[in-house]
């Protein structure tokens, strides 16, 4: 099985042992703005859709979960989610990585600067771009809600995470 949770809805492809297509299922995610350069998705129709996509490519085939050999997965790299460790509940709705309220401050950061030197023996993940698509500053968007979430007892996962 593969599970594509992009941008724009959440697909489910079942695959046979020859890598032929036997179902698949989408289901296109609303989009909340909530400003002009704002976006959004609620962390509960993300969970919901997936589990539909799933769930119908099952009966489409005419097979139970436990016949699935492995699952893929492709996800919203860069956006950014909070929930609360102890109910499962998220705290906010996903910051999706088209948003571009951190523009001002990711701007703010590579005037100081704070965006690193790139580097040709440098790791990739060190000379990444200062950029509002990347979760630090997603993650300061959700911890200056007001009211502010309990960040003492949640977690900060980008959704390509896994526990």
């Amino acid at each position: 099985m593969a599970l594509d949770l992009g941008t724009t809805g959440n697909r489910a492809l079942l695959f046979d042992q020859h890598g032929q297509v036997l179902a698949q299922a989408y289901r296109e995610l609303p989009q909340i703005y909530p400003q002009p350069g704002w976006l959004e998705h609620d962390p509960q129709q993300i969970w919901q859709d997936t589990l539909w996509a799933m769930r119908t490519v099952f009966q489409k085939a005419g097979i139970r979960a436990e016949q699935v050999a492995a699952v893929g997965l492709s996800v919203q790299r860069e956006t950014c989610l909070l929930w609360d460790p102890t109910t499962g509940q998220p705290l906010h709705n996903a910051i999706v990585w088209q948003d571009r309220r951190t523009a001002p401050l990711c701007q703010e950061w590579i005037d100081r600067g704070l965006e690193p030197e790139r580097s040709a023996n440098a790791p990739g993940w060190y000379w990444m771009p200062i950029s509002p698509p990347a979760n630090g500053p997603g993650f300061g968007i959700i911890s200056n809600l007001k009211p502010p979430p309990k960040l003492g007892s949640g977690f900060w996962r980008v959704p390509s995470t896994v526990g």
